[in-house]
C-alpha cells in the first residue's frame, strides 16, 4: 500500500470478475472416478481502476493511496460453495471487445459461505376457528401453520408473495415418505398465523394423512410439480433451507360411522344406578335423554385422534302454545352443552352420552331438537342433522275397556262411605305418576226444595 499522494492517472484498467458455484461434489462420472457438477461461469461484477505511472498497476480510483481493489459480491446464497475468478484488459474508449485484449483468467480457491440461517421449522396443524368456515368443513382441507420462517414479516416487501414464501409448501402421503414424492399445493392467508390449505390432491390420503414441508427450490418439474430425490440435483442443494417432514396432519373432516340416535329413559338406565339399585331408587330415577352415535376412527394412530364431542339443542314451538315462539316467529337459538372428552378408535368407534332432563335446557310440556358434532383437539366437524323429541304429556287416556262402580259401604258406627272402584287410564310413557281426581255431584232433590 502507498502512502504518498500521486499524480492523476492518464490510463484505466478494466477488472471482470467472475463466478460459480457447487451443485455435487464427488458425484460418479461415466468412468468411475468421482466428478464436480458445477454451473457455468458468470459474471458478476466490473471493477475499474487507475493506472499508476510509477508502477505500472492499477489502484483504486477511490483511495489514490490504494493498491488492492475491493468487490463486494452480493447475491449469494447461504449455505452454498463458489469459487470467483478475474481476468483485466486496458480500458479504451471506444471498447474494441477483441478477446485477445484480455489477460488470463486468476483463479481463487473455493469457498463456502460462512452464515447458514436457521432451518426452518416443519409446518404444524393449527387449532381451527369456532365456528369454522364452510371450507373447513369438507375433506381434502387442512389449517397449518409455520412456526419459524427465516424471513421475518417486518422485513417482508410490500409486494412480496405471503408465507411460506420464499418457500412453497409441499406434501406427500404418510406411506409415500419414503418414496421421497412430494407435491407443491397453495395456500391461503387465513389470519396472520394460520394458512388454509384447500387441494383435491389431498382427498386421496383421507384416511392415513399427509405430511407436509417447506423446501425452497427454484426448480419445478413439468407441470405435475414432482418433486423427486433426482431432481435435487439439478438444482443448487440447500441443505439448511429445507425443514424436516412435519407431524402427520388429517385432511379430513371428522365425520360419523353411524349417525347419532336418541331415547328417553328411566331408572336402570341412568349410568349413576347399579344392578343392585332398589325399586324406590329406580322409581326416583331422572328422566335421561340418551345419545349413542359411532366415530369413523381413522387406522393412522399417528394421526389426532377424534376425542372431543358436544351436544346442542333448541326449543321447538309444541302445539297448543305451551312455549311461546320467539318474537320474530322463528326456531329458538341453540344452546350447547360444554364439550366432553371420550377417546375412540377403530376398534372402540361407539359413544354413549346421556343427559338429565331438568331446568334450565329441558322443560317438560315443550318439543326439542338436538345434534351432535365431533372432533379431535384441534378441528371440529360439522353438526349432524337435528333430531327432534317432544317432551310434552298429553293427558292419560281411557283405558281400553272403560269400567266405573261406586258402592254405598255403611260402617257399624252409621257413618257411609262410598267404594269407588276403576280401571287404570293409560298415561304418557314419560309419566312416572298419575294423579286421580274424583268429583261427585248430589242428585236427590228434596220436596222443601223450591
Amino acid at each position: 500500500t502507498a502512502t504518498r499522494r500521486r499524480e492523476p492517472r492518464r490510463g484505466q484498467m478494466e477488472y471482470e470478475l467472475q463466478r460459480r458455484s457447487m451443485l455435487q461434489r464427488g458425484r460418479p462420472g461415466a468412468s468411475g472416478e468421482p466428478v464436480n457438477d458445477t454451473t457455468p461461469w458468470e459474471v458478476c461484477g466490473v471493477v475499474l481502476g487507475d493506472i499508476d505511472d510509477a508502477s505500472g498497476r492499477g489502484v483504486d480510483q477511490a483511495d489514490n493511496t490504494a493498491e488492492v481493489l475491493h468487490f463486494f459480491c452480493e447475491d449469494l446464497v447461504l449455505s452454498a460453495q463458489y469459487q470467483f475468478r478475474v481476468r483485466a484488459r486496458l480500458h479504451f474508449h471506444p471498447i474494441s471487445g477483441h478477446p485477445g485484449e484480455w489477460s488470463e483468467f486468476l483463479e481463487g480457491f473455493w469457498h463456502m459461505t460462512e452464515t447458514s440461517p436457521p432451518a426452518p421449522l416443519p409446518p404444524a396443524e393449527a387449532m381451527a376457528p369456532d365456528p369454522s368456515s364452510q371450507r373447513l368443513l369438507e375433506d381434502g382441507t387442512a389449517l397449518v401453520t409455520f412456526p419459524r420462517l427465516p424471513l421475518q414479516e417486518d422485513d417482508r416487501p410490500e409486494d412480496a408473495p405471503p408465507p411460506p414464501a420464499p418457500y412453497r409448501l409441499e406434501f406427500c402421503g404418510v406411506d409415500d415418505l419414503d418414496k421421497g414424492v412430494w407435491r407443491t399445493v397453495a395456500s391461503e392467508v387465513l389470519d396472520q398465523e394460520r394458512h388454509l390449505v384447500v387441494d383435491a390432491k389431498l382427498r386421496e390420503h383421507l384416511e392415513r394423512g399427509v405430511l407436509f414441508r417447506l423446501w425452497r427450490c427454484p426448480w419445478t418439474s413439468g407441470v405435475t410439480g414432482l418433486q423427486t430425490p433426482e431432481d435435487d440435483v439439478k438444482v443448487r442443494f440447500f441443505p439448511a433451507l429445507a425443514s424436516a417432514p412435519s407431524l402427520p396432519v388429517s385432511v379430513a373432516c371428522p365425520r360419523f360411522l353411524e349417525p347419532p340416535a336418541l331415547a328417553l329413559i328411566f331408572g336402570p338406565g341412568a349410568p349413576w344406578l347399579g344392578e343392585g339399585a332398589g325399586e324406590e331408587e329406580v322409581k326416583a330415577a331422572p328422566l335421561v335423554l340418551r345419545l349413542e352415535w359411532a366415530v369413523h376412527a381413522r387406522p393412522n394412530a399417528s394421526l389426532p385422534p377424534i376425542c372431543v364431542h358436544q351436544v346442542r339443542c333448541r326449543l321447538v314451538c309444541g302445539t297448543g302454545g305451551a312455549v311461546k315462539a320467539p318474537d320474530d316467529g322463528g326456531l329458538h337459538e341453540w344452546q350447547s352443552f360444554d364439550s366432553f372428552v371420550h377417546a375412540t378408535s377403530v376398534e372402540d368407534a361407539r359413544v354413549v352420552h346421556e343427559l338429565p332432563i331438568a331446568a334450565p335446557h329441558f322443560l317438560i310440556g315443550a318439543d326439542y331438537e338436538v345434534s351432535v358434532r365431533l372432533g379431535t383437539q384441534l378441528r371440529w366437524g360439522a353438526w349432524c342433522a337435528p333430531m327432534a323429541f317432544s317432551l310434552a304429556l298429553p293427558p292419560p287416556a281411557l283405558p281400553s275397556n272403560p269400567c266405573f262402580s261406586a258402592e254405598l259401604v255403611t260402617l257399624a258406627d252409621g257413618a257411609v262411605f262410598f267404594k269407588v272402584k276403576w280401571n287404570a287410564f293409560r298415561p304418557h310413557p314419560l309419566s312416572s305418576m298419575v294423579d286421580y281426581r274424583i268429583r261427585m255431584m248430589r242428585c236427590t232433590r228434596y220436596r222443601y226444595e223450591s
